[in-house]
C-alpha cells in the first residue's frame, strides 16, 4: 500500500489508481537452489520468437534452471500483470561438451548485467543479498559481448563490501563444483522484499560523507565557480542541511545516444527559489549521488530513473514526481512502498507527439496541475506564457522526435514507425495538442 497524492489529469490518475492499493512486498523467505555439478553459461544472441538469447545457469544434463531467469512483470492498462518474455534460456546448443571449462569451486550467480544505472541498482544487486548471511564465496555473472561498461555495478558490488578479486564475468561455459543461484529480492516493476532494502542500506552505510565531499560534489557541478565555491567552503557556509530538500535535475548535454532531451531547470528554478537544492546526478559519481542522497527529505524529480533514486533515501521521507508522459511507471509504487514514501504525481509535460517512455524526448512545463501545487504548498512563483515557452521549443521538439522515433532507438516502442503516413503523424498531433491545451 503506498500514500500518494495527485495533480494529475483523470487519464493519469486512472492508470496510477490501478496499481495503488497492491502490496508489493515478498513475505515469505527467499528461496535459494543449490546446483551441483551446474554449469553457467554467457549470454550470446539469438533470433527466436520466445526468448533473445542464450546464457544463464543449466544442471549437468542441460536442463535450464529458471531461478537464474531475469524475472521481470508488467502491468498492463487494464490492470493486469503479465510477464515479460525470456530474454535467456540456457544451453547454446553449439557447444560440444569438451569445449566446457571446468571448475572446482563453488559459485554464486549474481544474474546478468545490464548497462543502466537504475537497472544495476535494481536488478544486478538483487541477488547479492544471499552473502548478508553467508560468508563470501566466488560469485559469477554474465553479460552480453557488446557490453564494456560496468563500472556503475562494480562500484555498488565494492561499495558493498564483496571482495572484488572473487568476482567473475563468465565469458566461456564453466562446469563449478556447485551453483548456488539466489531468488531476486526485486522484481521490475512489482515485488520487493526487505533483504533488498538491507541491500541498499548496508552500500549507504558503507559510504559515509567524509569531510570536504560535498565542496568536491560542488565543484564537479560548477567547476567555473571554484573560487566561490571554495570560499563558501571556507566559510562553512557548505553544510549537510543544504542538501535536505534536492530537485535532481536532467542534463541534455549528458546523455546516452539516441536519446535526446530537454532539461528541466527552468522547473529546477523555481523549486530553488523556493529553498531546494539543484543536483545534476550525471555530473558526479554514482557514490556522489549515494551521498547526497542520504542527506534528502525531501526529493522532485523527473519521473524515470531521477525519481526512483528515492532508494538511497532514508525512510518515511517525501518525493514529488514530475511526470514527463502519460506513462506510469509502476517501479515508482514498489519503491514508494519498500521505503515508505510520502509520495506526489504531478503532470508537467507537453510533448506534441506521443512519446515513448524512455526514449522521449520530453517537454518539461509549468501545467495548471504544478501551478496548482505551487499555490497549495505557498511557493514563490511568478507565472509567465507557458504557450510562449512550447511555442518557443516547438521546432526542436519536433526535431529530435523525428530523430528518436523515425530514425533512432525510439521507433520501435511507440504504435508506429517510419511506414507511418505524413496524415497520421499530423493526426496525432492534431489530437494531442487538443489534449496538452487544457495543460495550460
Amino acid at each position: 500500500m503506498v500514500k500518494n497524492t495527485y495533480y494529475c489529469s483523470e487519464q493519469t490518475m486512472k492508470q496510477f489508481r490501478m496499481t495503488e492499493n497492491l502490496d508489493y512486498e515478498i513475505h515469505h523467505d527467499l528461496t535459494v537452489e543449490h546446483v551441483d555439478n551446474g554449469i553457467v553459461y554467457p549470454l550470446e544472441r539469438n533470433i527466436h520468437p520466445d526468448y533473445e538469447q542464450f546464457g544463464g545457469v543449466t544442471d549437468q544434463t542441460g536442463k535450464f534452471i529458471r531461478l537464474s531467469l531475469l524475472d521481470r512483470h508488467i502491468f498492463d492498462h487494464e490492470d493486469a500483470l503479465k510477464p515479460y518474455r525470456d530474454w535467456y534460456i540456457g544451453a547454446n546448443p553449439k557447444y560440444q561438451p569438451n569445449y566446457i571449462q571446468q571448475s572446482d569451486e563453488t559459485v554464486v550467480f549474481f544474474g546478468v548485467l545490464y548497462p543502466h544505472y537504475c537497472h544495476a541498482v535494481l536488478e544486478m544487486l538483487s541477488r547479492i543479498w544471499y552473502f548478508l548471511d553467508h560468508p563470501y564465496c566466488k560469485a559469477v555473472y554474465i553479460a552480453d559481448p557488446e557490453i564494456k561498461e560496468e563500472k556503475c555495478f562494480l562500484d555498488f558490488v565494492k561499495a558493498f563490501g564483496f571482495p572484488m578479486e572473487n568476482l567473475v564475468r563468465i565469458t566461456r561455459p564453466t562446469r563449478f563444483k556447485q551453483v548456488i543461484v539466489p531468488e531476486q529480492s526485486f522484481r521490475l516493476h512489482d515485488q520487493f522484499h526487505q533483504k533488498h532494502a538491507e541491500v541498499l542500506e548496508r552500500i549507504k552505510n558503507n559510504l559515509p560523507l567524509e569531510k570536504n565531499d560535498l565542496y568536491q560534489i560542488e565543484k564537479k557541478q560548477h567547476p567555473a565557480l571554484w573560487p566561490l565555491l571554495w570560499l563558501k567552503n571556507k566559510l562553512g557556509l557548505i553544510r549537510s542541511e543544504n542538501y535536505k530538500k534536492v530537485f535532481l535535475l536532467k542534463d541534455p548535454f549528458l546523455t546516452t545516444a539516441g536519446t535526446p532531451r530537454f532539461s528541466d531547470i527552468h522547473i529546477g528554478k523555481i523549486f530553488e527559489k523556493n529553498g531546494y537544492k539543484l543536483v545534476n546526478p550525471e555530473r558526479i559519481s554514482v557514490t556522489d549521488v549515494v551521498k547526497i542522497l542520504s542527506l534528502c527529505e525531501d526529493l522532485v524529480a523527473q519521473s524515470g530513473t531521477n525519481a526512483h533514486q528515492v532508494f538511497w533515501m532514508k525512510n518515511n521521507t517525501k518525493v514529488t514526481v514530475l511526470n514527463r508522459s502519460r506513462h506510469v511507471c509502476q517501479i515508482q509504487n514498489t519503491l514508494s512502498q519498500m521505503k515508505n514514501m510520502d509520495t506526489t504525481y504531478i503532470d508537467a509535460s507537453f510533448n506534441p507527439l506521443p512519446v515513448g517512455w524512455m526514449n522521449g524526448p520530453f517537454l518539461m512545463c509549468v501545467t495548471i496541475y504544478l501551478k496548482q501545487f505551487f499555490q497549495d504548498n505557498h511557493f514563490k512563483y511568478k507565472p509567465k506564457n507557458e504557450q510562449a515557452f512550447i511555442k518557443k521549443h516547438l521546432y526542436d521538439f519536433l526535431l529530435l522526435w523525428a530523430k528518436t522515433n523515425i530514425y533512432g532507438n525510439g521507433r520501435k516502442r511507440l504504435t508506429w514507425d517510419a511506414k507511418e503516413t505524413a496524415r497520421d503523424m499530423l493526426q496525432a498531433f492534431i489530437e494531442t495538442d487538443v489534449e496538452n491545451r487544457s495543460k495550460l
